[in-house]
């Protein structure tokens, strides 16, 4: 599925813009709330780590059901 990116801001007058921007082909676009850059790609990082060991453990489970309960 294509991933948009929103953005809004309201400027000095009141008036609100909205941005909307199609991510690429070969781009993913991730949301993180940090009080840096560099705070925000560690939060990033393990965010990922998190998702790639939940996916690990998934697939572990399915194939112990497979190999114990045939």
């Amino acid at each position: 599925m294509t991933q948009y990116l929103i953005r809004q801001f309201k400027d000095s007058t009141g008036h609100i813009h909205t941005d909307i921007e199609k991510a690429r082909t070969n781009e993913t676009l991730s949301i993180v709330e940090a009080e840096s850059k560099e705070q925000a790609l560690k939060v990033y990082k393990a965010q990922r780590q998190k998702e790639a060991l939940m996916s690990v453990i998934k697939g572990y489970k399915k194939l112990k059901e497979r190999l114990f309960n045939d």
